[in-house]
């Protein structure tokens, strides 16, 4: 008979404890059924709340900015013309005209280093169809013919710092290594003679150096910018030189000098997506 009791005692006092609850939810008009887990959670007191997860593959970013910026482009170059060099007793007529060369360059930076303003960037650049060949008429004497192939690569490493919202600073180490090939024969046709004025002679120049530079924001509209960039280094130039001799035999020649080298760019951006932008520049 006592059991009984015991079991209504427990019923009275789960229905009290609830009663406020219930109480408080219908006086609010929301029916308990209808209640979100945060809704829930503080009604009874309850610490968690919903929160939204993080994104999946989502880039890792420092104040909104990308950890890692990678350009990859299609480089075209064009060479200033060379002058064919005097023959016998008469100058040359024609010059060696190079036509615009295709290259790539890569451009892999990683910002905020230690969650500094300080970034580190390497980059590269290679342009190796640099060709031409032409035919000048030397008067009194025939035909000059000329074949000139060049090719230039750049390695370089830079620390960069972000000196303000559209400043950005660097210093770094460069190697340049420009190299030109030039086979050179004159003939006439009455009688047929030829005269090789050497053939294969090459000209290698290994540059070493530090640079100092600036990347500048010029103009920036929603997704389109206009940036600036400078550079300026000293090196230390190995230049050698090779041409062929009598019965085959070969001459190298080389010396070590300073060299200063300058590079001026103005580069258009536009962000298609926050991951894949298109971009122009003029060296």
């Amino acid at each position: 008979m006592k059991t009984p009791n015991l079991a209504l005692a427990v019923l009275c006092t789960a229905a009290w404890c609830t009663q406020p609850v219930l109480g408080q939810t219908e006086s609010q008009g929301i029916p308990v059924q209808n209640m979100t887990f945060a809704e829930t959670a503080a009604i009874f007191g309850g610490s968690e709340t919903a929160s939204p997860e993080a994104p999946a593959n989502t880039a890792p970013t420092y104040n909104g900015d990308p950890l890692w910026i990678l350009d990859a482009d299609a480089v075209f170059l064009q060479r200033s013309g060379l002058r064919l060099p005097e023959v016998g007793d008469g100058p040359g007529t024609s010059s060696l005209n190079f036509p615009v060369a295709a290259g790539f360059e890569i451009d892999l930076i990683r910002q905020h280093i230690a969650g500094t303003d300080w970034s580190l960037e390497g980059a590269y650049l290679g342009v190796d169809s640099f060709h031409t060949q032409e035919i000048a008429e030397i008067p009194n004497i025939g035909y000059f013919s000329g074949d000139y192939q060049s090719a230039l690569r750049s390695v370089e490493l830079n620390a960069r710092r972000d000196w303000n919202d559209w400043l950005t600073v660097l210093a770094g180490v460069r190697f340049i290594n420009l190299t030109e090939n030039v086979a050179a024969r004159e003939f006439s046709a009455e009688p047929p003679m030829f005269f090789d004025i050497p053939q294969g002679q090459s000209t290698n120049n290994q540059l070493v150096g530090f640079q100092l530079g600036a990347d500048a924001r010029v103009l920036e509209r929603d997704r389109f910018k206009i940036d600036f960039i400078s550079k300026a280094g000293i090196y230390a130039n190995r230049a050698t030189n090779t041409y062929p001799f009598f019965g085959g035999y070969f001459l190298n020649t080389s010396t070590d000098q300073a060299t200063f080298e300058g590079e001026l760019k103005i580069a258009a951006t536009y962000s298609i997506t926050d991951a894949f932008s298109f971009n122009g520049a003029i060296n």
